[in-house]
């Protein structure tokens, strides 16, 4: 189970909801594609696991009034937050961490944002995630993978806001996500990197993201070293 996290405050903190950030509209544009431009989301469910206060729900929300929302997140505040906010009215929540909840309901599409780097073994989540798939589902994991053969867990304390080591910043291989799901009878379908339209600047936490330019191009940055790229990972059943 994921522990408390320090990063909780920016979710608290932040609105999201007048201001969706830019991750909200590129997560949202393959399920558009999907659907085809001239769906309301009547018969459809989407499930937002790691959904923070929903504030992506919300976005979702407005374009497809009809569609069937559930977020989980493992927070009791980030949770209590969303329920108690009266965009989000008809949109169903759940406690629950994606190593183990079980919602015993099968979804359209799933989202899995910022998750995966949580956890030192994802063969749980990934379950979690086979778990609520039709067969015809499609899945969405944004996150880091690491293109190189390489495993990285990491245990990190960020002095200015706690006293304590915690997890958030492992970076699984590719190969070895692949390999889970291939075990599980799924496949990455396809892979589209995120690209953001502004340059996102170093601020006080240094163990938020920001931008520098290398030789291979634009990439993200923190202040635990780490230089990567942002990808959506689409996730099917083998055909």
């Amino acid at each position: 189970m994921v522990k408390k996290k320090h990063q909780d405050y920016i979710y608290l903190q932040s609105n999201y909801y007048l201001e969706p950030k830019e991750t909200f509209k590129f997560n949202f544009e393959k399920i558009k594609e999907r659907l085809g431009d001239n769906s309301d989301g009547d018969g459809i469910s989407i499930l937002d696991m790691g959904c923070s206060r929903g504030e992506w729900l919300y976005y979702v929300k407005k374009f497809l009034p009809q569609a069937k929302l559930v977020g989980v997140d493992y927070s009791h505040d980030l949770i209590e937050s969303a329920k108690n906010f009266y965009g989000l009215d008809g949109v169903e929540f759940h406690i629950g961490s994606l190593e183990d909840v079980r919602l015993n309901e099968k979804f359209d599409f799933i989202r899995i944002a910022g998750v995966m780097s949580y956890f030192d073994d994802l063969g749980p989540a990934l379950i979690t995630m086979k778990e609520h798939m039709k067969k015809t589902t499609h899945s969405y994991i944004f996150d880091q993978f690491n293109p190189y053969d390489v495993d990285v867990i990491v245990k990190y304390r960020n002095n200015k806001y706690s006293s304590e080591f915690e997890s958030g910043w492992n970076i699984a291989s590719l190969n070895t996500v692949t390999k889970i799901l291939d075990d599980l009878g799924l496949k990455i379908n396809s892979i589209s990197k995120f690209e953001l339209s502004f340059r996102l600047k170093k601020c006080q936490d240094p163990a938020r993201t920001w931008m520098i330019d290398t030789e291979d191009g634009t990439k993200f940055v923190n202040g635990l070293g780490q230089i990567f790229d942002m990808n959506l990972y689409e996730i099917t059943y083998q055909v």
